[in-house]
């Protein structure tokens, strides 16, 4: 139960790290069309070649065959996260939002203490506790086993809160700086209204946001995924190494 449950988490968090990127590969095939069609406009006018118009051109299809390449990749994870949870490839159903990471359950992390709790889940120690010890040799393997296992388990432990501890601060800086774009952002959407930016100008900044945004998107759930990582490894699921 606990493993299913932990690969539908992740899933879960895969499809939102691919939804994440929807409106920027969006805007941005917005913007490839709109330069495309400027383009062609000053091709007529005489103030550009067929080149660049052949150079519009192909990266308006490749922004279009990123959007199809995404919106597959969205359509599979739905599928499998319907498949998972008991329905087929064809039910309909609705993906709420995760869960904002907990910061303060980082603050009680501790894997000198934890380790307590994960050493009777962990399945490789519960495996070694059941061998034979029918001889003072197979007994002394048997030890000298669960105490390397156990230094595996404390090892991993404490890389995984590294890792927390990585994406929180990832998290902090990508947060501070969507900060900043949101505020430029609004400035532009401000001034596009006001028709003192053109479509393609506004298209360019908005991309550039929206880049941004993804950014601090992919850090929440990054983090989301390292905390649920180490507090399921406190459960034995966990792989050491």
């Amino acid at each position: 139960r606990r493993q299913l449950t932990s690969a539908l988490q992740q899933m879960m968090i895969g499809y939102h790290m691919a939804l994440s990127s929807k409106e920027l590969t969006d805007t941005a095939a917005e913007l490839a069309d709109a330069a495309y069609q400027s383009t062609i406009t000053q091709k007529n006018l005489g103030m550009a070649t067929d080149t660049a118009v052949q150079n519009a051109e192909k990266s308006l299809v490749a922004a279009r065959q990123q959007q199809q390449s995404l919106d597959s990749t969205l359509t599979s994870l739905r599928q499998n996260l319907s498949i998972m949870t008991g329905g087929t490839a064809d039910t309909p159903i609705e993906i709420g939002p995760i869960p904002a990471p907990d910061l303060s359950r980082i603050a009680t992390m501790n894997p000198d203490t934890d380790i307590d709790q994960a050493i009777p889940y962990c399945q490789e120690i519960k495996s070694l506790r059941h061998t034979s010890e029918a001889s003072q040799a197979l007994y002394e393997n048997k030890t000298l086993s669960l105490a390397e296992t156990k230094g595996k388990l404390k090892t991993k432990l404490e890389s995984l809160y590294q890792k927390v501890l990585e994406t929180k601060t990832s998290y902090e800086a990508a947060q501070t700086a969507l900060e900043s774009a949101t505020i430029t952002m609004n400035g532009n959407d401000l001034k596009y209204q006001m028709g003192m930016l053109g479509r393609l100008e506004y298209l360019q900044t908005k991309v550039g946001y929206l880049q941004q945004k993804m950014t601090y998107d992919m850090a929440v759930l990054n983090l989301k995924q390292a905390i649920e990582n180490y507090d399921w490894a406190l459960y034995g699921i966990v792989e050491l190494e």
